[in-house]
């Protein structure tokens, strides 16, 4: 087992992986005593397979079942959306990366047919370098040349050049449904490809803009409103996410915090409610007539009080 290999829990953290990987690696290196070129091999693949977040999944879903013919592999994406895309729906596109798969050519050895093997000269046969660092500490990292196995075909698999196979990345388009809501999941089952069958799942983040938001079923909106309407009032009409037009009428002395309710004016085919908010904004004077008039229109408006009174 993998896991077993690195002396890890199945639970451990990526840096747990790496710490421990770091530390077989340089027990187990054929230049320390004591060292075993073999279990180095099968050390530097378990680090490969549960340091990449998909092939570690992979390999947990295959462990789960017990056989490595897993029918479906499950693969969790999140995505982020408008408020307007989860109400209405929306065609996004995601890139999904299934994993590597071995080349149907060489079918993973990574050389042309009846090629022999030679020890690979960046490591040496080894399968990993030891690089010594300015302050003195060692580090080793898995040989990128023969990528750990420690030798090189003479003649290379002209498909894959001696990789011995590819990593398949895809660009899928997933259709979402209108009323989706925040953490919601979408599955798509059945995705076939070269590296196999899977389930894509896929988690809503819905991005507010500030303006517009959502609570269950129900909208709110925060409406600016300038000094002169929140004095005098006025008609108004606002479009909803949707493209309905939402007629309203704002009082005189309306203040920062009061609200209108619109029942029925919520998530579209649901049993939400709209609430609009009226957030009342002071000018920002760029001179000093701006100033002046508006201290005018101030006199005005508090004579206007007084003779009310």
């Amino acid at each position: 087992m993998l896991y077993e290999l690195l002396g890890v829990p199945e639970n451990a953290t990526p840096e747990e992986i790496k710490k421990a990987y770091k530390k077989k690696i340089i027990e187990n290196h054929p230049d320390v005593e004591g060292g075993d070129e073999e279990k180095l091999k099968k050390i530097i693949e378990a680090y490969r397979v549960l340091s990449n977040a998909n092939l570690r999944s992979i390999y947990d879903l295959q462990n789960l079942k017990g056989s490595l013919k897993k029918k479906h592999i499950e693969i969790y994406r999140q995505i982020e959306i408008t408020l307007k895309e989860s109400l209405i729906g929306c065609e996004k596109e995601i890139q999904i990366d299934f994993g590597r798969v071995k080349c149907s050519s060489c079918s993973g050895s990574g050389s042309s047919t009846g090629s022999q093997y030679v020890p690979c000269e960046v490591c040496s046969g080894h399968g990993s370098q030891v690089n010594l660092k300015n302050n003195g500490s060692m580090s080793v990292e898995m040989c990128q040349n023969c990528r750990g196995k420690g030798s090189t075909p003479i003649y290379p698999c002209k498909k894959c050049s001696g990789v011995g196979g590819y990593e398949v990345v895809k660009q899928i388009k997933i259709k979402i449904p209108a009323g989706m809501s925040e953490n919601q999941i979408i599955r798509f089952s059945d995705v076939k490809n070269e590296a196999g069958n899977f389930i894509i799942s896929v988690a809503i983040k819905t991005l507010e803009d500030g303006v517009w938001s959502r609570d269950g079923d129900d909208l709110k909106l925060n409406f600016d409103v300038d000094m002169i309407s929140a004095y005098i009032g006025k008609r108004d009409v606002v479009i909803d996410p949707y493209g309905r037009e939402i007629e309203m009428e704002i009082p005189p002395g309306i203040q920062t915090g009061d609200f209108q309710f619109y029942r029925g004016a919520g998530v579209n085919n649901k049993d939400g409610d709209l609430t609009i908010n009226f957030i009342v904004k002071t000018p920002k004077f760029k001179n000093d007539r701006s100033v002046k008039l508006a201290q005018e229109l101030l006199k005005e408006i508090q004579n206007i009080e007084k003779h009310r009174t």
